[in-house]
Formats: structure tokens, sequence, C-alpha cells
């Protein structure tokens, strides 16, 4: 199934680990083998008009922070290292066999949604301008339930810039 996912990041090219990991062996969603996931897009916003508009009324709102400081954790020669970096929202379109509520238990994820369903209502408002099409995003922005967790954390880890800048 594919959704539409925004991802709370250090940076868009953060997005395939987020995505493509697997799950811990702990894990309830654990499939040997397999990732959670697989990333196809990470600039749906270019796509989908009506996703930029309802992630800014979202920003406007609160419901989404356009940025803010994240705590980054680092192992540099078996020694941790953090550091205070931003974290922005990014749209992703993901092709997973996990089910939504997988998805929405993550603390990177700060909405998600089916893409066939947002793609039915986009269709449905295709005809509207103006104040009207903005209206209608509004109000489906209003019926999306954010994800809360009582403590943003990144679950992911980032890949090493060293070694990806060797590679």
């Amino acid at each position: 199934m594919r959704y539409l996912i925004c991802l709370q990041l250090f940076s868009e090219v953060d997005a395939r680990p987020a995505i493509e990991r697997a799950e811990p062996q702990g894990s309830p969603w654990y499939r040997a083998g397999s990732q959670r996931g697989q990333l196809i897009d990470t600039q749906v916003e270019r796509l989908y008009l009506s996703l930029k508009n309802i992630g800014n009324y979202l920003s406007d709102q609160g419901r989404l922070p356009f940025s803010y400081r994240g705590l980054e954790n680092r192992y540099r020669d078996g020694e941790l290292m953090q550091s205070k970096k931003d974290v922005k929202g990014y749209w992703c379109e993901v092709e997973s066999e996990l089910p939504l509520e997988f998805w929405l238990s993550k603390y990177e994820v700060a909405y998600a949604l089916p893409q066939l369903e947002f793609l039915n209502w986009s269709k449905s408002i295709r005809a509207l301008t103006g104040g009207g099409y903005l209206d209608a995003c509004e109000a489906y922005a209003n019926v999306l339930l954010p994800v809360i967790h009582g403590k943003p954390i990144i679950e992911y880890q980032r890949p090493n810039i060293k070694q990806s800048l060797t590679a």
C-alpha cells in the first residue's frame, strides 16, 4: 500500500534511512530480512499542490511546526556525540506492506495517510479555484489527526557523512 507520510527529519536525505531500515527483532512489526518500506518520492508536495496547502495550513495552526531544534545523537570512535540541529517536516511517498498504525506509532512521523484516499479527495476538488480550493484544503487538514508523541525522538540512524562523501 502507498502512503503519504510527513516525516520530521534533520535533512531530506535522511528520509531513506528512516523509511527503509529494518525493524529491530524485539518489535511486534519485525519481519526477518525485510525493511519497513520503500521510499518512492520525497518531492510529493511538487506533485500535489493541495498537499502543500494542507502542510502550510497545519503549520499556520501550529499543528505541524515548520521547524524546531532537535537533538542529534552520533557515535564517533565509540563515544556518543550530541548536537542540536533543526528538524523540519518533509512529505514523502512510501510503499509499504505495514499498516498505517505502524507508521503512526513512529516518533519521526507527524502525519500519515493512505495515498489512494488522498488522491480521491484531491480529484474531488480539482474543479475548485481560489478561495474555494483553499477552503477545501483547510477542511481536509482539519480532519487529519496529528500523531502526538510525548517527546519527539528521532529513531533512525543517520548515515555517516564522511562515509557518504567518500563513497
